[in-house]
């Protein structure tokens, strides 16, 4: 490599650094957002029928999150996916085997064989909610002399969270065919009077991951351009 080369190529770098600290050099850069197709984790002509089985809640919850979560996921796959959603009555996952139960093939094709379900899809559930506190600038009018002041004040608001563990079940086999962990949170300045508007809010921001296992998906994603 010649000593012209080096120096375009260290330029270059050097270039992508400064752009992406937001210092540039010399030349244009323009920030885009761009589409990204995602294919499907479970294979779409493999299975035909699913079942929504359960979710596991611990500790004290306000909701019955077992039935709503079931009823979401039901009313979501129905609506966004070509599978034949079953419907049956929501199951009890038990407690104290949540950790065995991904590796219990015969637990899985029992339930799938009464359902008549080629795909199991359950897992564990929390809905939580914590009063924090944080810094912020705020902006009011002096009462006396109209004046726009800005401060730094102590803001207490509630931070509401879901956090879900979602399993694909096999159900000519019981094998766990896939799983992933999924959480997102809300804070509110003032608390609000009920919980199950919340907890379908934060659900509908982890439905795109959800859906993006059954069935292929775009994601946005920035991209820079850097011109001379």
């Amino acid at each position: 490599m010649n000593k012209n080369m080096t120096k375009r190529l260290v330029k270059g770098w050097l270039c992508l650094i400064l752009v992406l600290g937001g210092l540039g050099c010399g030349g244009a850069s323009y920030l885009v957002t761009v589409q990204h197709p995602m294919k499907e984790r479970i294979p779409p002509d493999k299975y035909r029928s699913i079942l929504v089985a359960g979710f596991l809640s611990e500790g004290e919850q306000k909701l019955n999150l077992n039935f709503e979560t079931v009823k979401y996921l039901r009313t979501e796959l129905r609506k966004n996916t070509p599978y034949k959603v079953i419907e049956e009555k929501p199951i009890e996952i038990p407690s104290a085997r949540i950790e065995e139960l991904p590796s219990d093939t015969d637990f899985w094709k029992s339930l799938a064989t009464q359902a008549k379900a080629e795909l199991i899809m359950w897992g564990r559930v929390n809905y939580t909610s914590e009063a924090v506190s944080e810094l912020k600038e705020v902006r009011y009018r002096h009462p006396v002399s109209g004046r726009i002041i800005t401060a730094t004040r102590l803001v207490d608001k509630t931070e509401f969270k879901v956090e879900l563990d979602l399993y694909f079940s096999d159900g000519s086999s019981g094998e766990l065919v896939y799983g992933d962990k999924y959480s997102q949170t809300i804070p509110y300045l003032k608390r609000p009077s009920a919980d199950l508007p919340i907890f379908f809010s934060l659900m509908n921001r982890i439905l795109p991951n959800i859906l993006g296992v059954l069935i292929p998906r775009e994601t946005l994603e920035t991209r820079y351009i850097l011109s001379d």
